[in-house]
Parts: C-alpha cells; sequence; structure tokens
C-alpha cells in the first residue's frame, strides 16, 4: 500500500481500477488512506471484487467510489463503467477548466461566494468572503461544508454557496 501510494503521487492517475485484494492489505485500507488526501479524493475508483458481503460493499460504498464490480464480470460492463467514468472526468476537467475563468468574476462580486465541489469540499471562495470571514480561500480548500456552517466563531450572512451536484443551481444560506 505505501509503494502504491507513493507511485501515486509521482504520477497521478485519472481514474483508478482497484481490486479489493492488495496482497496483505485490503482496498478498505488503500480507500481510508485516499479520504486523507485530497488530490487522491477526486480520483474517480472502480472496485473490483469478489466480496458479495453488503457489508463491505456499504463500507467500500462509503468511500464516494465510482463503482463497485463483482467478479466474475462481463467485458463489456468493465468496458461501460470505464466509459462512463471517463466521461465523468472530462466533465469534472471542463468545469476545472471554467472555474478559472470565471474566478475573476466572481472576485468582483459584491457577496460572499463558496463554490462546493460534488462532495461538498470547498472549492473556492472569492475575496467578498474573504473579507466577511476571515478565512483564506486556500485554507477553506481541505473544509467541507458541514464545517463551515458548524464554525461558531465567525458571523457570516447572506453567502451564495455554488454545488455543481445541484447542476450549478444557486444556493442562498446563512452561517452562523
Amino acid at each position: 500500500l505505501k509503494e502504491l501510494k507513493h507511485k501515486l503521487v509521482k504520477n497521478i492517475p485519472d481514474l483508478i481500477i482497484l481490486d479489493m485484494k492488495l496482497g496483505s492489505e485490503s482496498g478498505i485500507d488503500f480507500l481510508k488512506a485516499r479520504r486523507q488526501d485530497k488530490v487522491m479524493l477526486k480520483i474517480p475508483v472502480i472496485i473490483l471484487s469478489s466480496h458479495i458481503n453488503r457489508m463491505v460493499i456499504a463500507e467500500a460504498l462509503s468511500f464516494h467510489i465510482s463503482d463497485y464490480i463483482l467478479k466474475p464480470f462481463k467485458r463489456e460492463n468493465i468496458h461501460t463503467t470505464i466509459e462512463v467514468a471517463t466521461e465523468i472526468i472530462r466533465k469534472q476537467k471542463e468545469v476545472s477548466d471554467n472555474m478559472d475563468k470565471y474566478a475573476a468574476g466572481l472576485n468582483w462580486m459584491n457577496s460572499g461566494i463558496i463554490i462546493l465541489d460534488s462532495m461538498g469540499n470547498v472549492e473556492f471562495i472569492n475575496q467578498k468572503m474573504e473579507e466577511l470571514s476571515g478565512w483564506l480561500d486556500k485554507e477553506t480548500h481541505t473544509w467541507n461544508i458541514g464545517k463551515l456552517i458548524s464554525m461558531d466563531n465567525k458571523q457570516v450572512e447572506n453567502v451564495t454557496i455554488l454545488n455543481p451536484s445541484d447542476e450549478e443551481q444557486q444556493v442562498v444560506n446563512k452561517i452562523s
């Protein structure tokens, strides 16, 4: 697992296809380690496994994997799963590229803006939000929206939160 993590740091893949059996460790061990690394967390994972135990499958799914495929599997099934994951990756890269373009415009808006990824993690806060909250954009990138809402030492009102999982629908929340 350590060797795998070292290789992945040097060469960040677009997609990980992971067997649940990794020698002496399990795929769950890898997923636990992945959860601690913001870069790795964004890489989609497809699990291949012969485990049909619902508890094992539920635990794997709790780590926000893209898919869980039972062995033995049909070639068409894995091919389709990879095609879907590849399309999602392409769309995410498109959004990321566009985010850089929109960031400049968002910094000139009069209200504080927080942009979340599909898992509720902060991707961006604009300059107005930095002024209102005292937070720095870079420091918030490891935060989940739950952390922002639960912070009682900041008083921020009328914050616009953009969440791509809501199909770019604007949600206005009061954080206090």
